[in-house]
């Protein structure tokens, strides 16, 4: 029973992908159509998808650049969480800001439409994932994080979110 609700599961997802999706011109492989849908459903569910080719899953690479020291952070989402990346292939979005504004942001004190819209925060790439990354980071309870900063003893974290969000 369980293998058939599992086959179920498999198949709910692939439906609903279907549905929701979208195709479009591949970024890779000029001339190639790609049929694109939100990773909104269990990595489970779309490893075995993928595990067994009925789907390809496309690791999107992101870079936050701090414009004012000169550097760039990649990394990846993966089941874990978001996580580092070494490679120096272009990334599939890339988000601009002064370190300063991006201190804004974790605090609470701009949000990220105003300074988008003062282009104070620039977004080149696949803005989707933008939105993504944007929503991922809104749910992040962030008196958590400042308490797990605290935790960690380090001389910034007192600091650094010590402003009220």
């Amino acid at each position: 029973m369980e293998e058939k609700m599992e086959e179920r599961v498999k198949d709910l997802n692939l439906l609903l992908m279907l549905l929701t999706g979208w195709e479009e011109d591949s970024r890779k492989t000029p001339g190639e159509k790609i049929f694109r849908a939100w990773k909104g459903y269990l990595f489970e569910t779309l490893n075995k998808l993928a595990d067994e080719k009925l789907i390809i899953q496309f690791a999107n690479t992101k870079s936050v650049t701090l414009t004012d020291a000169g550097m760039a952070l990649r990394f990846t989402l993966t089941p874990r969480g978001f996580r580092p990346l070494l490679d120096s292939g272009a990334p599939d979005l890339t988000i601009s800001a002064t370190t300063r504004d991006y201190l804004a942001l974790a605090l609470r004190e701009e949000d990220p439409d105003t300074l988008f819209f003062s282009r104070r925060l620039l977004m080149e790439g696949e803005t989707d994932l933008g939105l993504l990354v944007k929503n991922t980071l809104d749910a992040v309870d962030w008196d958590s994080v400042s308490t797990r900063l605290a935790a960690l003893k380090l001389p910034f974290a007192g600091q650094l979110f010590a402003r009220t969000h």
